[in-house]
């Protein structure tokens, strides 16, 4: 599911059948190659990235198809998105054969133990063959190749421990606010919440008052995450992410001339008086109003004090015909698609399908195809997988509610 962008596939390059030679240029090409594969291991082993930015040339370009950016930083983006997914996943270079300025590379991985999504990715197995290849200029590699159907690229954007009501329930509620262009929206959530910008400009205001929390805005850049000064205005991009501490006001404009969205994902606590019927879907919550919310998970908290629940947000990025392996779902996931398409494949329980404009059910075994702004949401021991349409990469967000891990002793 995971590999590295190495997977078997046809390469969106010159073919990779080539003679060996031995040439000094072609020798110092390979070795070139050789010492860009040694520089992703060690940032993947020790987070340094100085040697694999040194080995990419200045006009850097990435064909692949995950990141549209296709640069240096989009090629950074990625391997720091595997190495936080499968920290002990490694790489090696089968063989290489160099051909004028082209060097066509044969790759294998190891193992990964997946950690910190969730538990939306599984472990990895020892990947299959696969193969990429690089264009090498002055030493410095100047493009990459990949196989056309690349791995997708998990990124864990938030993960928040929710306190523990012993006997109560926690709801995680999905809604998604449309703002048109100039106008304005209050809210004050007295639980914790995420603020999800989806599509449009948007610019986000926090209430002033005293308090020793702050609000923290996450982004895909190296500072991140920044702690938001009450009370001043900023401009949130697009998939950019903000914490918001329980008890706090917000304040959201549309500064664009285009109708702009943000996600919010609440969680908050009923009581232990709280029930369920049998005529009452398990993704509402039968004590909200009615189509208020596009999707909501209402899970027992429990009586083990031990076990409190964990919020996790995790961005995908996926090439074309792309397949999420499939899943069990572990207490609440909510699947919303920011770009692209998806298609769904439910396989053995119902599912709540957010369009655009309703809220429906999809019966086990129907195939679903999700565009922008649409999701699914399924609870405990779902069995779900997904594959990006073909044609264009798709980026989505994967919102979970999950009971937390016991560590031993």
């Amino acid at each position: 599911m995971f590999v590295t962008g190495f997977v078997v596939g046809q390469l969106l390059a010159p073919a990779l059948v080539v003679q060996p030679s031995s040439s000094a240029r072609e020798r110092s090409n390979e070795n070139a190659a050789g010492m860009f594969y040694e520089a992703i291991d060690h940032y993947l082993e020790f987070g340094d990235s100085a040697k694999l930015l040194n080995m990419l040339d200045p006009g850097f370009v990435d064909h692949s198809a995950v990141d549209p950016q296709q640069d240096a930083a989009s090629l950074l983006r990625y391997f720091g998105a595997m190495r936080a997914t499968y920290p002990d996943m490694r790489i090696e270079v089968a063989r290489m054969v160099p051909r004028d300025d082209l060097v066509a590379v044969s790759l294998t991985t190891s193992a990964g133990t997946a950690t910190n999504t969730g538990g939306v990715v599984s472990d990895r197995p020892a990947s299959a063959p696969g193969y990429e290849q690089l264009r090498i200029v002055n030493g410095k590699i100047a493009e990459r190749w990949a196989s056309e159907t690349l791995p997708p690229r998990y990124e864990l954007f938030a993960s928040l421990d929710l306190r523990h009501m012993a006997g109560w329930f926690v709801e995680c509620a999905v809604e998604t606010l449309m703002i048109m262009p100039g106008d304005s929206e209050t809210r004050r959530h007295f639980s914790p919440a995420l603020l999800i910008a989806s599509s449009g400009e948007i610019a986000l205001e926090i209430e002033p008052k005293r308090s020793p929390h702050f609000a923290q805005l996450l982004t895909s850049d190296p500072g991140s995450p920044i702690a938001l000064q009450r009370g001043t205005r900023i401009d949130l991009q697009n998939q950019s992410v903000v914490i918001l501490p329980e008890g706090e006001a917000f304040h959201v404009w549309n500064t664009g001339t285009q109708a702009a969205s943000i996600i919010v994902v609440r969680i908050h606590h009923q009581s232990p008086v709280t029930t369920l019927h049998d005529d009452q879907s398990p993704f509402g919550d039968p004590n909200s109003e009615s189509g208020s919310l596009l999707a909501s998970g209402l899970l027992p908290m429990g009586t083990d004090p031990d076990r409190p629940y964990n919020l996790s947000l995790v961005r995908v990025a996926a090439a074309p015909n792309e397949l999420l392996a499939v899943h069990s779902v572990s207490g609440f996931e909510y699947l919303i698609v920011v770009e692209g398409s998806l298609e769904v494949e439910t396989h053995d329980k119902q599912v709540a399908v957010s369009r655009l404009d309703e809220q429906t059910m999809a019966a086990p075994g129907d195939l679903l195809r999700l565009l922008p702004g649409e999701g699914v949401s399924v609870t405990e021991g779902t069995l779900m997988s997904y594959r990006v349409a073909a044609g264009e990469p798709a980026a989505l967000w994967i919102i979970s509610l999950t009971r937390a891990i016991r560590t031993p002793g």
